[in-house]
């Protein structure tokens, strides 16, 4: 017995609901913010400083693309460096054009899956999993820098403590005990394709190296996108003495962690509002903060669709003639 499919009406409703609560953040940050003042933070932008962010935010993307290499090579899954390198600037373009944060990953899943008959199901686990592996990584890299500069964050420390102890539990001999393989494949409701999602995942209890590389190559990932932030807060004229680079980290990384809860447009709104927050209790004013906010949405989206592009062109002569690669 399969799962049923969400029905239309059900969808829409959600769409709907994410739209309407887009538009009141939206509402909310023009009714709190003039329209002056956010002109007055872009008037004076340092260009160099954002020029340097872009140029960081495209030397990140074969690092994200090694991350999700590492997993792939450990699940047995061989695919060279640069297929892998496009189907994540793909997933990057759709990540940026499609409702929600995750349009990418579910495109990355699919032409994952395509690329292995037969082992759909661990491709796509890869996926998913490089997506926890990424979280996992920003949390930790947090929750480092934080510790060092003695100004641990509670939130921060907590949320890592949570992931390391399901992780813990998750590979425990008392969890495979209680939820055996083949208990989950009686379950009436997709307990096939689950069970060969947990056989995928445990396949990584002997490949630890394989995870230890990912968590590093996420940290990578994180302190380049963090830096991106930075250089914007610099560019806008945000100094180190107000906002510094452990600040940044901590604050970046809980605000992305806010804005990948399912409640708005491709985190848009809730995103802007939590940066705002934030970063007031350091003295940032709002209008600074909302555009730190919008120039790194607005770098992303411009290497989204830079991504796109790159996709398109180097397009595998098998899909262009509708060969099964």
């Amino acid at each position: 017995m399969e799962p049923a499919a969400p029905s239309p009406r059900r969808k829409w409703v959600g769409l709907v609901l994410r739209v309407v609560f887009t538009l009141a953040c939206l509402g909310y940050l023009a009714w709190s913010i003039p329209l002056e003042d956010f002109l007055g933070a872009l008037k004076g932008i340092r260009w160099p400083y954002l020029a340097a962010a872009l140029a960081i935010l495209g030397l990140n993307q074969p690092l994200l693309a090694m991350r999700w290499k590492t997993l792939l090579d450990a699940q047995g899954l061989r695919l060279p460096f640069p297929q892998v390198l496009r189907l994540n600037l793909l997933g990057l373009f759709f990540n940026n054009t499609m409702p929600g944060q995750t349009g990418g990953d579910i495109v990355k899943a699919y032409a994952a899956a395509k690329r292995f008959p037969g082992r759909g199901t661990a491709a796509v686990v890869t996926v998913f999993l490089d997506r926890g592996v990424g979280m996992l990584g920003l949390v930790l890299l947090a929750g480092i820098v934080s510790a060092a500069t003695g100004k641990a964050s509670g939130t921060i420390l907590g949320l890592l403590g949570l992931l390391l102890a399901g992780a813990a539990f998750y590979f425990s001999p008392l969890k495979r005990r209680w939820l055996t393989p083949e208990r989950i494949r009686r379950l009436p409701v997709g307990g096939g394709i689950l069970a060969e999602v947990d056989e995928a995942i445990l396949l990584y209890r002997d490949h630890k190296t394989a995870v230890v590389l990912g968590i590093l190559w996420a940290l990578c990932n994180h302190t380049g996108y963090i830096l991106v932030g930075t250089f914007i807060g610099r560019a806008l004229g945000i100094p180190p003495e107000q906002v510094s680079f452990p600040q940044f980290v901590v604050i970046i990384a809980i605000v992305s962690m806010i804005g990948c809860i399912p409640v708005s447009i491709m985190g848009f709104g809730i995103g802007e509002v939590a940066y705002v927050k934030a970063f007031a209790p350091l003295g940032v004013p709002e209008a600074q903060a909302l555009a730190l906010s919008l120039l790194t949405r607005f770098c992303l989206i411009a290497w989204g669709l830079l991504g796109g592009l790159i996709a398109l062109l180097t397009r595998p002569r098998e899909e262009t003639d509708g060969e099964p690669q």
